[in-house]
């Protein structure tokens, strides 16, 4: 090749993107921290490792990871998710995690987990990757404003919720109560965090909409439980957002702002679920 001429090829590695110079010997140019001009996002939840094993592994081209709940049992999800990913990962705690635990002691102790090996633990909480903002909140359902709805919900949610006999709260039972009161601190969370002038992925347990239910149960009395009623909250400041547990993957746009789960379910389940599920975002400095 004569000399001044040369070929280039981009080469991602950790989601970073470096350009080779090629045609002199020894000679390659390597911008490290180079922003994207968009960020690839693999999406898992509900793979509820605690009743079987699931075929997961870090061979998915992507910058970020998002764990939208219910990946295993206590601390187990955090343990797994760190050897299996080399890469950043989020991670949203579902109920599920909370079963056969007391939440009161187990959230200081994920929390101090997932600091130590180094996973993103978001409970009503946001960090930034790459310049992207990411907000990561539980999302438990609320109850109803008016007294007899209310109460009429709470009861049914009691007796046929295993929520309220497999998690504990100081020593009892959790209520539908307790769950309305962190419904509640969510909300005030995204409305605080939310903004149409930096655009976040916002990563959920409990869907966002009752447009996302899951058809299986269209009609159900506990529809209620299973996603929120929120499309007030899905526009312009949302770039994305992830959610889980009713185990029924879905990708649509809701509000001109794409919404999507990706749901392995229990063993035998099918939710439609795709192991190597990636979207595609603009990063902060791309056109949007």
């Amino acid at each position: 090749m004569p000399t001044g001429c040369f070929r280039y090829f981009k080469l991602r590695i950790s989601g970073s993107e470096r350009l080779r110079c090629l045609g002199h010997p020894g000679v390659a140019l390597i911008l490290d921290d180079e922003r994207r001009a968009t960020m690839r996002i693999r999406i898992l939840s509900d793979l509820h490792l605690e009743v079987g094993p699931a075929a997961i592994r870090d061979d998915v081209d992507c910058d970020v990871v998002v764990l939208a709940g219910d990946i295993d049992s206590g601390t187990n999800g955090l343990y797994w998710a760190r050897e299996e990913f080399d890469r950043p990962v989020i991670y949203v705690p579902g109920n599920h995690e909370y079963y056969h635990h007391d939440i009161v002691e187990l959230a200081p102790l994920m929390r101090e987990t997932a600091n130590r090996l180094g996973i993103h633990l978001l409970d009503n909480e946001e960090v930034t990757i790459q310049g992207q903002r990411f907000l990561g909140t539980p999302l438990w359902p609320g109850l109803p404003r008016e007294p007899v709805q209310r109460a009429d919900t709470a009861k049914l949610w009691n007796a046929r919720l295993n929520d309220f006999r497999c998690i504990r709260a100081a020593d009892a039972s959790i209520t539908p109560e307790h769950i309305s009161r962190w419904h509640a601190g969510s909300i005030r969370f995204l409305k605080d965090a939310i903004n149409d002038q930096a655009p976040a992925v916002v990563v959920s347990h409990f869907a966002p909409t009752v447009s996302m239910q899951n058809p299986s149960f269209a009609g159900d009395a506990l529809t209620s439980y299973f996603q929120n009623d929120l499309d007030e909250l899905i526009g312009p400041g949302v770039a994305l957002w992830v959610y889980g547990h009713n185990h029924h993957s879905c990708d649509r746009v809701v509000s001109g702002t794409r919404v999507v789960s990706n749901q392995r379910g229990c063993p035998g389940e099918s939710t439609g679920f795709d192991p190597g599920k990636t979207v595609d975002i603009s990063t902060p400095s791309a056109p949007r």
